[in-house]
This record gives structure tokens, C-alpha cells and sequence, in this order.
């Protein structure tokens, strides 16, 4: 049996179908943002001057292969403020460590795991110090430290990336400074110069602008400190610059012994590598960084 359609039927079929079709049309428009860093990448490079956030130059030093060569980084103090300016379009789109805690976002892996540590002078005057600070950073990885500071500031996402055994701390002595060395002296002044960015304020990443500074890596710093002081019988204390290249500044004018614990190692200090540059720590963990743009589909249509 054929079943007919009525004039009338097929007319409102008719309409039907073409609502559904540009209603379609409309939410694939408003869904068209960035959803991987493989159409970041295609939206980026069909924009004349692409501006992405972030919070130190390094952070966009360790994912800049990822993105078109003329991307201009913008570097901000605080995480949200780059959301801000996601969220209002004066920039293209963002990039954090862990989730940004915000709606209206639309947020994907960077797919690079960025490894963390702390930095200090490749002369042989910082041997014994290299040393002190691996000993401290097995021994604080060892207890957990950056599993409990991650519980204490959610949301913290972090890998873990360890160049050293956390799991083999006696094979990690705390040395005996030498002469001179910078070691020596962090022991004669009472404390280990740390060379710090800011202060600023990074969310639940770390709030520096409070005293004392709290979130995950002051948690981390507190940690490694602790350890180190129970080894060397001193502890540590800022000193603060309020860009990048400023803070190992320091190290290399012996103005600072080490960096923060936080430091980018898959970055670069001026046009150099800055492993070839300083010595490097154990590491203390990955960051698989985060992208984000504002979430179109959020439009109202």
C-alpha cells in the first residue's frame, strides 16, 4: 500500500526540514572554535597578528612549535586576567598550567608534557649546591609532596616526570660545601638565595602576591625547603624580579643561587637553551599545559 502526502503536509514538511537545516547551519557556526591544538593551530594562522596569554615567557617558549611562527605571546600576571582577555577577545586564546576555573571556555591539552626543576650556575662553584638541591627534591618527592600539594590546591593537574629515583634518596647525600663555593656561602649568610618571578599571583598554582605565598608550589617550596634545611642546617629566601630573563639574571650575577622549583626547563634564557646556559636539578615534576578559547558555542543565537 502507498501512502500520499497531502499538499499541506508536504508544505509543512517542507518548512520543517529547512528550520532543522538552518538551525543546523547556525550551531556548527557557533561551535566552530578551537577544539584541539591541531585547529588552534589552522585558526591561528588565518589570523594577521595571533595574540596568545600566558604567564612568563618560558610557558610559551616550552609550546611555541605548536603554533604559527609570527604568534605573538602576551605575558600576564595573574591567570585571570588571561581569561579575561579570552573572554573578551583581545586575545586569541590562553595557555595555563592545570584548568582554568571558569565558564564560557573551551579547553584542550597542548599534547607536550613541559618539565620542571630548579636552576642554578654551571660553574664548578655550584657543584655542591646542585647536589644539596637533588637531595632535598628526592626526599620531598619521596614523602609525597607534590601529591599533597595538588590535593590542597584543586584543580592541579601534573605528571610526574622525575630525572632522579625519589624512591632511592640514600643514594642522594647532602654534600659538604667547599671552600668558597656558593654553598659555602648560602651557609655563611643562613640561607639559600632563591630567585623568584613576581610576586605575582597564578591561582591555585600559586598565590604570591599573599603573605606567606599559598598554593601548589608554595606548598612544593615549602617542602623542598624543609628537607633541605633538615640536610644543609639553612634554609631558603626569596629574592624576586618581575620578568624571566630578570630572575636568572641573578643567578649568573651571583645575586640568587637557584631558582624556584617551578622553573621551565624546555625553555630558553635570551637566544640560548637555558640547559646550556645553567645546571639543572632532579626535576620535580611535568605540566601537560592547557589551551583555551572562549567557547562559542556558548553564543546565543
Amino acid at each position: 500500500m502507498v501512502v500520499s502526502s497531502s499538499p499541506q503536509r508536504t508544505g509543512l514538511a517542507s518548512l520543517l526540514t529547512a528550520t532543522l537545516v538552518s538551525l543546523g547551519s547556525l550551531t556548527n557556526a557557533a561551535t566552530s572554535h578551537p577544539t584541539n591544538v591541531e585547529t588552534l593551530y589552522t585558526h591561528l594562522n588565518g589570523l594577521v597578528a595571533p595574540r596568545v596569554g600566558v604567564l612568563s615567557a618560558g610557558n610559551f617558549d616550552s609550546v611555541h612549535q605548536l603554533l604559527p611562527n609570527h604568534t605573538v605571546p602576551v605575558v600576564f600576571a595573574d591567570k585571570d586576567d588571561i581569561v579575561a582577555a579570552v573572554l573578551n577577545g583581545s586575545i586569541n586564546a590562553g595557555l595555563i598550567s592545570g584548568v582554568p576555573n571558569a565558564p564560557g571556555l573551551a579547553t584542550f591539552t597542548s599534547t607536550l608534557i613541559s618539565p620542571r626543576g630548579m636552576f642554578t650556575c654551571r660553574d664548578t662553584e655550584c657543584d655542591t649546591l646542585v647536589e644539596a638541591l637533588n637531595a632535598a627534591i628526592v626526599r620531598a618527592l619521596n614523602d609525597g609532596a607534590a601529591v599533597t600539594a595538588a590535593r590542597a590546591n584543586p584543580p592541579f593537574e601534573y605528571v610526574a616526570v622525575h630525572t632522579c629515583k625519589t624512591n632511592a634518596v640514600t643514594r642522594f647525600p647532602f654534600p659538604t660545601p667547599q671552600p668558597g663555593d656558593r654553598l659555602d656561602n648560602a651557609s655563611a649568610r643562613g640561607a639559600l638565595r632563591i630567585a623568584a618571578l613576581g610576586p605575582y599571583n597564578w591561582s591555585n598554582d600559586g598565590d604570591y602576591t599573599a603573605s606567606p605565598p599559598v598554593g601548589f608550589w608554595p606548598d612544593m617550596y615549602d617542602a623542598i625547603e624543609a628537607q633541605f634545611r633538615a640536610g644543609m642546617g639553612f634554609g631558603f629566601e626569596r629574592v624576586w624580579q618581575l620578568s624571566s630573563v630578570a630572575t636568572m639574571d641573578m643567578i649568573i650575577n651571583n645575586e640568587a643561587d637557584a631558582t624556584e622549583p617551578y622553573w621551565t626547563v624546555d625553555a630558553f634564557y635570551g637566544s640560548r637553551s637555558r640547559l646550556h646556559t645553567f645546571a639543572l636539578s632532579c626535576t620535580t615534576l611535568g605540566y601537560d599545559s592547557t589551551f583555551f578559547v572562549r567557547d562559542t558555542s556558548a553564543d546565543t543565537i
